[in-house]
C-alpha cells in the first residue's frame, strides 16, 4: 500500500520492528510511496521500481529457493492502471522465474468484489483480467474477510471493495505448493493488511488456460 511518508519516518519504523534491509519509492506530494522492508532469511535484488512497481528476485536462504515477487500499487485512476498492466505484461514476457504479485491494484476483479455504491461496469476490469491472462497469473485466494478496503462512510454511502490480493503464475504456486494468503483486521487505515504465508495446508487454485496450438 502506498506509505504517504518519506523515508526519514520510515527508516525508524524498520529499525524499530527489526528488519535488516529496505527499498523505497518517495512520495509524490502528499500523494503515493512504497516501502519494501526484509531480514536476513532473504536476499533481494531489486529489478525495477517504479511508484507503481516494485519487481524483485528473492533467494529464500532456507531452502535455496529463487523466485520473482512484484509488489504493486495500481494507480487510482484507469488510465494509470492500463499503464501498469501492460508494465506488467512487460515483466511477464521476460521473467522465466516462478512469479509472485501482490499488492493494492486498485481494481475488482469482479462485480462480486464490490459492494455498495455503483453497480460496475465489467469493461472496468476486461483489461485486468487480459493481463493477468497474458501473465498467466491466477488468483491465489484468501482466508480472512473479503473486502480489503472501504471508504469509511456510514449508512447507504459506505463502499467496500477487494483490491489487495496475490497472484502468481504456475510454476510459482507449484513451488509453494502450502501457500495461504491470509487478510488481517484493519487497524489505523482504510485497508486490510495481506498475510503471505508459504507454509499454509495446500489450497486448491486454478491454473490458466490455455489453447495449445497443434
Amino acid at each position: 500500500m502506498e506509505t504517504k511518508n518519506n523515508k526519514a519516518l520510515l527508516e525508524t519504523i524498520r529499525r524499530k520492528l527489526g528488519f535488516h534491509s529496505a527499498s523505497y519509492v518517495d512520495p509524490v506530494g502528499l500523494a503515493g510511496g512504497l516501502a519494501l522492508w526484509w531480514k536476513t532469511e532473504m536476499d533481494i535484488d531489486i529489478e525495477t521500481s517504479t511508484k507503481n512497481i516494485v519487481h524483485t528476485i528473492i533467494s529464500d536462504k532456507s531452502n535455496s529457493s529463487v523466485w520473482a515477487a512484484s509488489f504493486i500499487y495500481g494507480s487510482p485512476n484507469r488510465e494509470g492502471r492500463d499503464q501498469v498492466w501492460e508494465d506488467l505484461k512487460g515483466i511477464g514476457r521476460t521473467e522465466i522465474l516462478p512469479w509472485l504479485c501482490i499488492g493494492d491494484f486498485n481494481e475488482i476483479l469482479s462485480s462480486e468484489d464490490k459492494m455498495g455504491g455503483n453497480i460496475p461496469n465489467p469493461a472496468r476490469f476486461t483489461s485486468f483480467h487480459g493481463m493477468l491472462s497474458a501473465c498467466g497469473l491466477v488468483d491465489l485466494g484468501f482466508k480472512g474477510p473479503k473486502f480489503t478496503w472501504r471508504n469509511n462512510r456510514r449508512d447507504g454511502d459506505l463502499i467496500m471493495e477487494r483490491i489487495d490480493m496475490a497472484f502468481a503464475n504456475a510454476k510459482w504456486r507449484e513451488l509453494h505448493n502450502q501457500a495461504m494468503v491470509i487478510v488481517d483486521a484493519a487497524i489505523g487505515s482504510d485497508h486490510n493488511p495481506l498475510i503471505l504465508n508459504t507454509s499454509f495446508p495446500l489450497q486448491k487454485v486454478g491454473k490458466p488456460f490455455r489453447f495449445e496450438s497443434f
